[in-house]
């Protein structure tokens, strides 16, 4: 999106990432990581926040794969415990040369004398964990109250900046918990897994807007020349084919990644397969068992794209990889336990099948009478068919395809 956007039209662009953009629980999404934050180096982002999911590893990975970008990180609200101070800036200021003709949003950063805008962008992290860290030599890192920091830091960054803005890696409840103590702030940016406001919300001076953080979300802050200061206009825009062409050679390094990640978690996972007994899918039972009474069922399932949800990933190279193969299979990560594990170890329970949506059936077949397999849709179908992976549901036109 960088190089479509035409900054004689549309004005200069600053770039800035909410937070939570990392995750280190195994060494391909450690490996990942590193491709997002080199990424966000090439392309000169002038603020990146620090969420929970950067900070937990600091001693470790973050240090391995994040430091070496010298990315601009900011964080009000990180402390190391043993001396209280901030291993990273509370906030950076951001000077955007601004052009001398005139426009109306959502034409972003247009006034009519050429001036130099500020822009104070300050970090924050919710600290439902107050702990989050534990480094080298006792030096852990804990995260203070966002609203009590945001509080001492925007005097001097009102005095350094014309516009102050909040970059928060949390919910709705940590944007309202700074804008109870601190009205001063122009916006508000909070990113928040499957949550996604199609409109900002205002209070007093500040607006409030809530983006998804999983990557495919991006919220352009469109900024002019009020009479009075600066007004800002909200656009989300989801980052999908139809909307942000793939940058070709970013495609490419992140293709032959994820591809390989994907070829190594197969032969792991074959061979820990292969020295292993298969492990118990219970509660679960696979649809071949559901067939056994519910034919007609069983038969509209077969005809369907659930019944081939993961040869999907197959064709796509995907089988082996965990953040794809969730929403492909049935059971996996149950609270209740069995289901899906692995393609290797449990084949069976792979494609969307019917326990996917009703539940586990195993105490069903004990008792066929007693009540199961209720859901609130289309809630239930929101799980997987959300806005980030599949835009186009309408839950009426995909339930025609599958009623049963």
């Amino acid at each position: 999106m960088q190089k479509t956007w035409n900054a004689d039209k549309q004005g200069p662009a600053v770039w800035i990432d909410g937070g939570n953009f990392a995750v280190f629980d195994s060494k391909q999404e450690s490996e990942t990581s590193e491709l997002i934050v080199q990424a966000m180096a090439d392309m000169r982002y002038a603020a990146v926040n620090l969420g929970p999911s950067e900070l937990v590893n600091y001693s470790g990975p973050f240090e391995r794969y994040l430091f070496p970008a010298s990315l601009p990180y900011v964080s009000a609200n990180v402390r190391f415990h043993d001396t209280g101070e901030r291993p990273f800036p509370a906030y950076r200021v951001v000077e955007v040369p601004v052009g001398a003709t005139s426009g109306l949003p959502p034409e972003p950063l247009r006034t009519k004398p050429p001036v130099t805008l500020r822009i104070a962008i300050i970090g924050v992290a919710d600290n439902r964990n107050r702990r989050i860290a534990f480094g080298p030599g006792g030096r852990s890192l804990i995260l203070t109250d966002p609203a009590t920091e945001i509080l001492e830091v925007l005097p001097k960054a009102r005095q350094d900046a014309d516009l102050v803005i909040v970059a928060a890696a949390g919910d709705q409840a940590t944007a309202d918990q700074i804008l109870l103590r601190s009205p001063e702030i122009d916006a508000i940016l909070v990113g928040t897994d499957h949550v996604v406001w199609k409109e900002p919300r205002s209070s007093g001076r500040t607006k409030v807007f809530i983006s998804g953080d999983r990557g495919r979300e991006l919220v352009r802050v469109a900024i002019d020349r009020a009479e009075k200061g600066y007004e800002l206009a909200f656009e989300n825009i989801h980052l999908g084919e139809t909307t942000v062409p793939e940058d070709p050679d970013v495609a490419r390094v992140v293709e032959a990644a994820v591809t390989r990640f994907n070829e190594e978690s197969r032969e792991l996972m074959k061979v820990a397969a292969a020295s292993h007994p298969p492990p118990d899918i219970a509660p679960y039972i696979g649809a071949l068992k559901c067939a056994e009474c519910h034919v007609r069922q069983y038969e509209i399932w077969s005809a369907s794209k659930h019944a081939h949800a993961f040869q999907t990933l197959v064709d796509a190279k995907r089988d082996y990889t965990k953040i794809c193969t969730l929403c492909h299979v049935t059971g996996y990560g149950s609270d209740v336990g069995g289901g899906f594990v692995d393609p290797a170890s449990t084949p069976q329970m792979t494609d969307v099948q019917c326990e996917a949506c009703h539940g586990p059936a195993a105490e069903h077949i004990k008792d066929p009478k007693a009540s199961y397999g209720a859901m609130e849709t289309p809630r239930a179908c929101r799980g997987c068919h959300d806005p980030q992976n599949s835009a186009a549901f309408d839950y009426t036109t995909y339930w025609a395809q599958i009623a049963h």
